[in-house]
């Protein structure tokens, strides 16, 4: 299981409850040549609303522009997050069709409680 620092994991988990009930989505990111997860940064759901609250998807343009941005401040994608609202964390056919191997991939599952939410964290990854 790969480290996550307590700030990249409480700004997906943020990302996920202001989202909710549409699914969140977001990139991961390492210092280069490191292997610590130490930000996370939300993107925008720009799956059509009917759709949302169980796809996502991010504008290319967007994560272009984001990625040359961390590369020129020394970080590198390390994965991808995305909520499950009301679901479990566990991969879609859709989600391990997409999935690039080496990254890491969290799916958090949140749920509405009566008193804010709950959220499970699950990692995958892929490998060659």
């Amino acid at each position: 299981m790969i480290d996550i620092s307590k700030n990249a994991r409480a700004k997906c988990i943020d990302s996920c409850r202001k989202a909710y009930p549409s699914e969140a989505c977001g990139v991961l990111l390492k210092k280069s040549g490191n292997e610590i997860i130490d930000d996370a940064v939300p993107m925008y759901n720009i799956m059509d609303k009917d759709r949302a609250g169980t796809h996502f998807s991010v504008d290319p343009y967007e994560l272009y522009k984001l990625e040359k941005e961390m590369e020129t401040k020394g970080y590198d994608i390390a994965g991808f997050y995305h909520s499950h609202p009301d679901c479990a964390a566990v991969p879609s056919g859709e989600d391990l069709e997409h999935m690039v191997p080496g990254l890491t991939y969290l799916i958090i599952s949140i749920t509405k409680a009566e008193n804010g939410f709950n959220e499970e964290i699950k990692e995958y990854r892929i490998d060659i």
